[in-house]
């Protein structure tokens, strides 16, 4: 819980937190080509208190007809009057988000002294996040994320004990 929430004795709201995965591995053509396969998926709900000014019911009262219906948008205080109109409210907010994360790797043997791999990766992620800092309750803000990456890399040994290492790589990212 934070040090606000704490001073006025608030509670705080209930963290949950679930991971899957596994991950498969073998060979797919016996001493020459192996793959490897990954996925995990995290999803998570994480709490967060509340504590801001919202319009006293005074004020929704009192106020013309033209701007009842704006202050009507603000949730209805819990917490004592403050100066100027205002009261306290607070809530306890749970704003879950979700990431997968999926792999898939494959080794292949070309000769005793060449190898190639090609790698990709998946991450897409997402969050939902109900008021914040200097926002109010009924400010939800959704934010996507996907990132992929794609690598092929081809190695050669040779007898005089040098290595050439030559790869390649696509990556891509977006944020929403």
């Amino acid at each position: 819980n934070d040090w606000f929430a704490n001073s006025f004795g608030y509670g705080r709201a209930a963290l949950k937190q679930n991971r899957v995965g596994g991950t498969l591995g073998g060979p797919a053509i016996k001493n020459r080509t192996f793959f490897f396969v990954a996925y995990e998926h995290l999803s998570l709900v994480s709490p967060s208190t509340m504590i801001s000014s919202v319009p006293d019911l005074r004020s929704r009262e009192s106020a013309p007809a033209s701007i009842r219906a704006f202050f009507n948008a603000f949730p209805l205080p819990d917490g004592p009057e403050q100066t100027d109109g205002a009261a306290e409210y607070h809530a306890l907010l749970a704003n879950p988000s979700a990431s997968d994360s999926a792999s898939l790797r494959i080794d292949h043997t070309i000769s005793s002294s060449m190898t190639l791999f090609v790698r990709y990766s998946l991450m897409p992620t997402s969050s939902l996040t109900r008021g914040g800092f200097i926002s109010t309750a009924n400010t939800l803000t959704h934010q996507n994320s996907n990132s992929q990456t794609a690598t092929v890399g081809l190695t050669r040994t040779s007898a005089s004990e040098w290595v050439n290492d030559l790869r390649f790589n696509y990556s891509r990212s977006n944020f929403l």
